[in-house]
C-alpha cells in the first residue's frame, strides 16, 4: 500500500515538473536573454547624451556653415550625416531628432533633457564630465581633432564607442569592456531607435520628450527607462 502511494506521488511530482518546465538540472523554459541589463540601459542613455553634447560643441565652436544653418531660431542641420532640429534660446542650443522626441538643450555648463537637469564640467586635461540628475557621472575623454571620442565611462564601467558618420551606419556602436557585451544603436531622422545587442536581440523605441527611454522587445513588451532602470 505504501509503495502504491509512493508511486502515485512520484507520478504527480513528475507531471508538475513537466507542466512548469522545471527539471532537476535547474533549467527553465523562461527566456531572459531578451532583457537589457541596467548597465546596458545606462550605456545607451549615456551615448545619446554624449552625442547631443558633441553635436552642440561642433555647432558652437566649429564649422561656421553649421552655425549659419542652425540660424537664430527653429532650424535644421546635419551632423555626422544625420538631421537634427535645432532651437537657439537663452538656456542653450536645443537639439532634437524627430517631432515628439527628446529635446536636449545644451549650454557651456549644463544640459537639460526633458525633465532632467545635468551639469557639464570641462576638466583641465580636456576631459568632460556630465553629471546626471541622480548623481551618476559620465566621463568623456577630450575629443580628438575630428570631434570624436573613443570611450565613455558610466559610473565604473568603461564603454568603447564608435560614432557612425555615414547614414547607413549605426549612430553609435558600444562595447562594455567589463562584460564584452556589444550594442549597436541606430537612430532615424524621425527619432526612431533600434538597438541590437550582440548582433541578435533587437529592441525598438525612441527617446521620449520627457527624457525617458521608451523601448519594446521582440515580444512586444514595452517599458520606460531612466538612469538605467525601468520607471
Amino acid at each position: 500500500m505504501k509503495l502504491k502511494k509512493f508511486y502515485l506521488f512520484a507520478l504527480l511530482v513528475s507531471a508538475m515538473m513537466a507542466f512548469t518546465g522545471c527539471s532537476g538540472s535547474g533549467s527553465s523554459s523562461t527566456d531572459t536573454s531578451a532583457v537589457l541589463s541596467s548597465d546596458d540601459m545606462a550605456g545607451i542613455e549615456a551615448s545619446l547624451l554624449v552625442d547631443r553634447m558633441l553635436a552642440a560643441t561642433v555647432i558652437s565652436d566649429g564649422d561656421a556653415s553649421l552655425l549659419a544653418s542652425a540660424g537664430s531660431g527653429d532650424g535644421t542641420f546635419r551632423y555626422r550625416n544625420r538631421q537634427y532640429r535645432s532651437l537657439n534660446s537663452e538656456a542653450g542650443l536645443g537639439l532634437q531628432r524627430g517631432t515628439g522626441a527628446c529635446m536636449a538643450i545644451v549650454s557651456a555648463n549644463s544640459m537639460t533633457v526633458g525633465i532632467e537637469q545635468c551639469s557639464i564640467e570641462k576638466l583641465a586635461g580636456g576631459e568632460i564630465v556630465i553629471t546626471r540628475g541622480n548623481g551618476t557621472a559620465i566621463t568623456v575623454p577630450a575629443p580628438d581633432a575630428t570631434g570624436d571620442v573613443s570611450n565613455i565611462t558610466v559610473g565604473e564601467i568603461i564603454w568603447e564607442v564608435t560614432y557612425g558618420s555615414l547614414p547607413e551606419e549605426p549612430l553609435v556602436e558600444l562595447r562594455n569592456t567589463r562584460s564584452g557585451i556589444k550594442l549597436n544603436i541606430s537612430e532615424n531622422d524621425d527619432g526612431t531607435l533600434t538597438i541590437v545587442r550582440d548582433l541578435s536581440e533587437v529592441f525598438s523605441g525612441r527617446w521620449a520628450e520627457n527624457g525617458d527611454l521608451e523601448l519594446e522587445d521582440r515580444q512586444g513588451k514595452r517599458a520606460r527607462y531612466r538612469y538605467g532602470k525601468a520607471n
